[in-house]
């Protein structure tokens, strides 16, 4: 195994599916945040070691996250040119593309492309100087290195077909991460948080699930994420007046995102009846919430799967990164002044309710496969056909 993020999906995931795993974790300088040098001594530091763990441990399988495309392609082509199998398991909503890039901001659309051609040029460099010249000449594309891609559901499929992989190496297994909200009964860890946040279960909870850090920019510009945050607080805020109940905001906030920087560009007065998270785990936060609101995260997703109401809010004019809304599963909002009737419908609008439940149901089958809580199940099979097959050749 060989990854650069120790994150709970990583660990809980691969933990399932093997014994042994080697973590990678990049070493750290003192250069520039953006530099193109830090990028190239972090790169080589990566190349180097993963191949010199791969060569003395010789491993059956190589299972990687989809979450970081050129260093894959890297260790993927390694792993064919050595004769190692390579696995990939779907880890974000698109697997092994860049998703709708009209979604993000210009400025971030520029620095992506920038740092994607020079990540490119490293990768093609450290191949060739760690595995030779044959390098150029055998496997030169990416995917055809990878011998099979877990995706989450039929939907993801289509997308990976699209991304350039072939039926054959495509198999749909689900989320093993989202076995979790099936089989688990979360209701004492939700009991645990709201007397540990002083939420009121009695009251309206909504939960707010921002992309990143503010300062981040990928799909709404600081000033567009400042008015989402404003907006959508006094319209709670005038909602809870209008009809004479009890609503609480909680934000969680990206684990990405500077709390002081947060601080310092909202205005306290914005933020003195919410309650801020950033570390509570999300999914006692689901269980408890009647609805979500999210620009556009992953975790829009999980907030389906715990069957709740969920909102997708983008004032860019820019297309939406997920499909939410277009799916009918959520209700999109483009204009603030439709924000207050689309929280007000959620909460309290029967029919709309009714409705969302409907279209949900069948996108959750659609993007996660089976609700079944075996997902991790579904990957251990696949590993174990895939080493049973190769053995065999």
């Amino acid at each position: 195994m060989a990854s650069d993020e120790e994150d709970d999906f990583f660990i809980k995931s691969i933990k399932s599916l093997v014994s042994n795993f080697y973590i990678y974790k990049p070493r750290r300088t003192i250069i520039g945040k953006l530099s193109y040098l830090k990028n190239y001594y972090t790169c080589k530091h990566y190349q180097v070691n993963i191949a010199k763990y791969l060569s003395e441990n010789s491993p059956d399988l190589i299972v990687l996250p989809n979450n970081k495309i050129f260093r894959n392609r890297f260790i993927s082509k390694y792993a064919a040119l050595n004769n190692i199998l390579t696995m990939v398991l779907q880890d974000t909503l698109n697997p092994g593309g860049f998703g709708n890039l009209k979604s993000y901001t210009k400025s971030f659309r520029r620095n992506n492309l920038l740092h994607k051609c020079v990540d490119f040029l490293f990768n093609s460099i450290g191949i060739v100087h760690i595995v030779g010249i044959r390098a150029l000449f055998k496997y030169n594309k990416g995917h055809h290195a990878i011998d099979c891609i877990a995706v989450w559901g039929d939907a993801s499929k289509s997308i990976a077909i699209s991304n350039k992989y072939t039926s054959k190496q495509i198999s749909v297994t689900g989320q093993p991460r989202f076995d979790e909200v099936v089989i688990k009964n979360w209701d004492q860890s939700t009991k645990k948080i709201c007397d540990d946040l002083d939420v009121k279960i009695k009251h309206k909870n909504i939960i707010f699930l921002p992309t990143k850090g503010i300062t981040s920019e990928y799909f709404a510009t600081r000033d567009e994420q400042i008015k989402i945050y404003t907006e959508m607080i006094e319209s709670i805020e005038k909602i809870g007046k209008h009809v004479n109940v009890s609503i609480d905001l909680i934000i969680k906030l990206h684990r990405n995102e500077c709390l002081d920087v947060f601080h310092n560009i909202l205005p306290a007065k914005l933020l003195k009846n919410i309650i801020l998270v950033q570390n509570t785990p999300l999914y006692p936060l689901l269980n408890l919430c009647d609805l979500a609101i999210t620009t556009a995260s992953t975790a829009g997703l999980e907030a389906l799967l715990f069957d709740k109401p969920l909102i997708t809010i983008n004032f860019s004019g820019r297309p939406d990164f997920y499909n939410y809304s277009a799916s009918g599963s959520a209700i999109g909002v483009n204009q603030t002044k439709d924000l207050f009737r689309a929280i007000n419908d959620t909460l309290f609008n029967q029919v709309v309710r009714d409705n969302l439940f409907e279209k949900r149901k069948k996108y959750v089958v659609e993007e996660t496969y089976l609700r079944d809580g075996k997902a991790a199940e579904r990957s251990v099979e696949l590993i174990k056909q895939i080493l049973s097959v190769h053995s065999t050749d």
